[in-house]
């Protein structure tokens, strides 16, 4: 395939902009044909920025003749959008979660996986950072020996550089777990490489005005024996210092990343190796991806499949915490 990939972003909010700066990075590959914007002033606004059409619909942008559809809108939002690309022999990059239900996600996925000459991808971006690859790689090729625990940590604000929309179930699906920590999910389910097995959840609800949480502790085991943590909160008070941290202990050492960009690992043998990483171009890194799967005919890294399983387990953590029980996928 010679021919550059037309692409159309579907929304222009926080995660929107990133993908507009991303693919406007990599014009050798592709050409950004537009973007949707519902807000006439803020259409205008990135039309002036990116020197692109800004297209108030989704049918319209898809009647520009996209080849690619990068669908960045709030969760309630995706599944339909993503639908209509399909529909009309798109390719597809979507936001996690894929829907604003469970449901959304399994059914999209099955929908995409109907035609073979269709890229499909989620946007698990986080996956691209460098120091995350690096961190696949080590255990991928057991340089530490075999996963015994991956536990994740985050803090960011949840002031007005959340969406608003994020607080409203009925937009979001939910709060921060499928806002956030959706990715910490991810990037649990890549390194362990297992399935859930048992699942013990919690979500906090701090800022009383709206109905979906703003704090998620769980703890997860797998049949491979591994087991993960995952605590997270996003408050309306002010946080100082954001706070994202990795640990993954294998049989024959530890990792530890800190705030997407310091890496340190150690070997039983006493050996220490501390590295740091750039903390931007996994968008950029992420578009490439998709972007070389649809010219070569290959798999992108990320799958629907994978949103698919990280919403699962999401999906689960919500259930403990409402049924008050531990989940046990085994017998659900």
């Amino acid at each position: 395939m010679s021919d550059k990939i037309r692409v159309g972003v579907f929304g222009a909010g926080v995660a929107g902009h990133h993908h507009l700066e991303a693919f406007s990075q990599i014009s050798e590959s592709v050409e950004l044909v537009g973007f949707t914007e519902i807000d006439d002033l803020r259409r205008l606004e990135i039309q002036n920025e990116f020197d692109i059409t800004g297209y108030d619909s989704t049918e319209s942008l898809i009647a520009a003749e996209i080849n690619l559809g990068v669908v960045a809108l709030p969760h309630d939002q995706l599944f339909e959008c993503s639908v209509a690309l399909y529909d009309a022999g798109c390719h597809l990059l979507v936001e996690k979660p894929m829907g604003n239900t469970l449901e959304q996600a399994i059914r999209l996925a099955e929908i995409y996986s109907q035609n073979d000459d269709l890229v499909a991808s989620v946007s698990f971006v986080h996956r691209f950072r460098p120091v995350f690859t690096k961190v696949h790689s080590l255990l991928a090729n057991k340089i530490l020996g075999a996963v015994v625990a991956v536990h994740e940590h985050f803090m960011y604000p949840g002031d007005d550089r959340v969406p608003k929309w994020v607080w409203d179930s009925s937009k979001s699906g939910g709060g921060i777990l499928l806002y956030s920590g959706i990715h910490n999910i991810d990037r649990i389910l890549w390194f362990v490489n297992g399935q859930s097995t048992l699942i013990n959840g919690l979500i906090g609800k701090h800022s009383h005005e709206f109905d979906v949480e703003d704090g998620v502790c769980a703890n997860i085991r797998f049949d491979n024996g591994t087991y993960s943590s995952l605590v997270g909160n996003q408050p309306f008070a002010v946080v100082p210092t954001t706070i994202s941290r990795t640990e993954v202990y294998c049989k024959e050492g530890t990792i530890t990343v800190s705030n997407g960009t310091e890496l340190t690992y150690a070997k039983s043998n006493g050996e220490v190796f501390e590295e740091r990483y750039d903390s931007v171009g996994h968008f950029e890194y992420q578009a490439t991806n998709i972007v070389n799967s649809i010219m070569n005919g290959e798999k992108p890294l990320v799958s629907l499949v994978d949103g698919v399983r990280a919403y699962e387990l999401a999906a689960n953590i919500y259930k403990s915490y409402w049924n008050q029980m531990t989940i046990d996928c085994d017998n659900n």
